[in-house]
C-alpha cells in the first residue's frame, strides 16, 4: 500500500487505461504482430503524462515493428596505423 494516495490513484488509472486500451485494440495489436518478419521486433510503449496545473492525466498506448541493422567491430585506435586492405573482385571459376 503507497503512502501517497493520490499517486497509486494515478497508478491504479494509468493501468486501468492501459489494460482497456490494449483490449480495444487488441485485433490491431495482433495483426501487426502476425505480419512480423523473420528479424523484426515488436515493440510495446506505455506512457504517463500528468499536467499538475490542469490536474490532467494522460496516458498512451504505442506499438510498432522495428527493424534494425546492426554492425560489430573494435574501436580504432587512432595511434595505430590503419592497413589498407584491396578490395578483390569475386573470380568466376571455369
Amino acid at each position: 500500500m503507497s503512502n501517497n494516495k493520490k499517486l497509486e490513484a494515478v497508478f491504479t488509472r494509468a493501468a486501468n487505461n492501459l489494460v482497456n486500451n490494449g483490449l480495444n485494440y487488441e485485433s490491431d495489436i495482433q495483426s501487426a504482430i502476425t505480419e512480423m518478419e523473420d528479424g523484426q521486433k515488436f515493440t510495446m510503449g506505455f506512457n504517463i503524462t500528468l499536467d499538475l496545473e490542469k490536474n490532467k492525466l494522460s496516458t498512451k498506448l504505442s506499438w510498432s515493428k522495428k527493424y534494425a541493422i546492426c554492425s560489430d567491430s573494435e574501436i580504432p585506435d587512432p595511434d595505430q596505423t590503419e592497413l589498407q586492405f584491396e578490395v578483390l573482385s569475386p573470380t568466376e571459376e571455369e
